[in-house]
């Protein structure tokens, strides 16, 4: 039987433990050292650690190995002919596999066949370039990246490697970024004109996404969880360069959080999708909560902001009816649509809700970008730019509220002092900025004392609610 895994301090907390046991009489000495030949020891942890290690440094060296190759055959490239390329560096990817497959299947080496196999897909698109330069073929777009991602992936599915999903995942970076914002402009389909944005990306992510789910892989999960928001967020920028994509960052990072809420609770998947949004979702706050920076928002207009705004809502509500209705049910989820809707989905909703109707407001707002001054002194403030602050402000409170709210439901402390660091940089950033050249040391005082006034209120609200339940 595999032995479970231990982490150091709980190691420490269950040897300690087993000791007051065995002096109390509650357990025997053999039933001691069963209890502990569950899981890993020491040593074993140590093995473990060095052994990711070796692997790691190997990685690098095996990469450092393949472009060592490729400066050889450049620095004899001019003698020698095309075909003779070509053999070299797809002869150089096949013998890697090769080695790869010896060593895994037969000298029952995983790791070392992984580092093999890795070597052979970087020559694998190292072949793409060359044959593609011997046969001078040319493209407007980044096909040949998909091309090497695409050999990439069977290889990180079957094998099952972490090395393998991180490799394809830079590729699929690679591809989306130079796809979608350098040379790929536009695709033909008979006489429409489609632009590029990487259509195809979910189908290479989902095998992926779907193995970290089967195998519990968070590591890997939270490799391709940047992918997809990558694409997410550059695919309306793909239709329209000229579209402003704040607005649309935020309401992929409450899709993210929204998703978090599928999970049941205490899933270490579910605290990877609410660590991505609500630090994207943070930082935007932040950004949007300064006046000046929302003069430059309602300055810089798209020609797709009703389209953006109406997006937003559509999809991004409709996206999250559908969690609501297939996700992982909560204990205390209630049996209406609705009710259970609010109940695990109120913040994510709002959040798109408010991006939405932002993106709306600088649009009719009627702002006059020549009337704009710099400073937040008291008359610099118009109508224009206070709504947008005051529901950036208000949302930034409430996400530090539903941060500590998830912390104390889930009985975790990160979320919770997330909130609670949140609430105090926000009464401390929005001091300075508004009211640090009006209010002085009083109007610190003040903003100071109502801050407190309000986390003990609310701490008092909790300790009460949870007496009143049990």
């Amino acid at each position: 039987m595999e032995k479970r895994p231990l982490p150091d301090r709980q190691r420490e907390w269950l040897h300690a433990e087993l000791d007051h046991w065995s002096q109390e009489g509650l357990v025997t000495p053999e039933q001691r050292a069963g209890i502990l030949d569950l899981y890993e020891s020491k040593g074993d942890v140590s093995r473990k650690k060095q052994s990711h290690g070796v692997f790691v440094l190997q990685s690098i060296g095996m990469s450092l190995f393949g472009l060592a190759f490729l400066l050889l055959v450049g620095f004899n490239w001019e003698y020698l002919a095309g075909g003779m390329r070509i053999i070299i560096v797809v002869g150089a990817m096949l013998v890697a596999h090769g080695i790869g497959y010896w060593l895994r299947w037969t000298r029952n080496k995983p790791m070392a066949g992984q580092i093999a196999t890795f070597l052979g897909c970087f020559l694998f698109g190292c072949g793409i370039w060359q044959i593609a330069q011997v046969f001078h073929i040319n493209s407007e777009n980044a096909d040949g990246v998909w091309l090497w991602a695409l050999g990439i992936l069977p290889f990180a599915l079957f094998l099952e490697s972490a090395l393998l999903h991180a490799f394809l995942v830079v590729i699929l970076a690679t591809w989306v970024g130079t796809e979608m914002l350098g040379i790929g402009s536009s695709r033909w389909w008979g006489w429409w004109r489609v632009p590029s944005g990487c259509y195809t990306l979910p189908l290479m992510a989902a095998p992926g996404i779907l193995w970290a789910y089967r195998r519990n892989s968070v590591k890997t999960l939270a490799m391709y969880l940047p992918l997809v928001a990558w694409w997410l967020i550059l695919l309306p920028i793909s239709w329209n360069r000229n579209l402003n994509p704040v607005y649309f960052m935020g309401a992929v990072a409450a899709i993210f959080l929204a998703f978090a809420e599928t999970h049941r609770i205490g899933d270490p998947k579910a605290a990877l999708f609410r660590l991505y949004g609500a630090v994207v979702t943070v930082g935007l706050l932040f950004l949007m909560g300064f006046m000046d920076f929302q003069r430059e928002m309602q300055g810089h207009l798209g020609g797709w902001t009703l389209v953006q705004a109406s997006l937003i809502l559509v999809f991004g509500l409709g996206l999250i009816a559908l969690l609501n209705q297939w996700g992982s049910p909560h204990p205390n989820d209630s049996p209406d649509f609705f009710k259970r809707y609010i109940q695990r989905f109120w913040l994510p909703s709002s959040l798109i809700v408010m991006f939405a109707a932002l993106s709306l407001w600088n649009l009719f707002s009627g702002f006059d970008r020549s009337e704009a001054r710099l400073g937040s002194s008291l008359g610099n403030w118009t109508f224009a730019v206070l709504i947008p602050c005051v529901a950036v402000n208000v949302a930034t409170v409430t996400m530090a509220i539903w941060l500590m709210r998830v912390g104390l439901r889930e009985d975790r402390g990160r979320p919770f002092g997330g909130g609670v660091m949140l609430f105090l940089t926000w009464a401390v950033v929005r001091y300075v900025d508004l009211f640090g050249a009006v209010g002085g040391m009083i109007g610190a005082a003040l903003m100071f004392s109502m801050c407190g006034v309000g986390l003990f209120s609310l701490a008092r609200f909790w300790s009460q609610r949870k007496e009143s339940t049990e």
